[in-house]
């Protein structure tokens, strides 16, 4: 019982942490960054074109696309990111959203890339 509550605390520190720090967002074309914004410092709505025919829209901690050129709108269906790790593409494009915590580079390895 005691390791449960143990795990529960050091989870809730990290998310605490998260929350306090923010989160970062991302938007890449052609794997260039064209947009870095901290999530919570965006108190208006803000338009992102990265490119002709796509349109990501910054509002209210969130992000996502809310239009694009491309033919399945799957970028579209991915709806707004709020969470840290989230990502979305838009491929045919070649548009990606990316979240992490603020401080987080990005750089290095993770679970995908091993």
């Amino acid at each position: 019982m005691s390791s449960v509550l143990l795990i529960a605390a050091v989870a809730a520190c990290f998310l605490m942490r998260e929350r306090q720090n923010g989160i970062t967002a991302r938007v890449y074309l052609d794997g260039q960054t064209v947009f870095e914004a901290n999530l919570s410092d965006i108190k208006e709505k803000k338009v992102i074109t990265p490119v002709v025919g796509v349109e990501i829209t910054a509002e209210n901690g969130k992000i996502g696309f809310t239009s694009s050129s491309c033919q399945s709108h799957d970028c579209i269906k991915s709806g707004m990111l709020s969470k840290p790790y989230s990502t979305a593409a838009c491929i045919p494009n070649r548009v990606l959203i990316t979240l992490s915590p603020n401080g987080h580079t990005g750089n290095g390895y993770d679970s995908i890339a091993y």
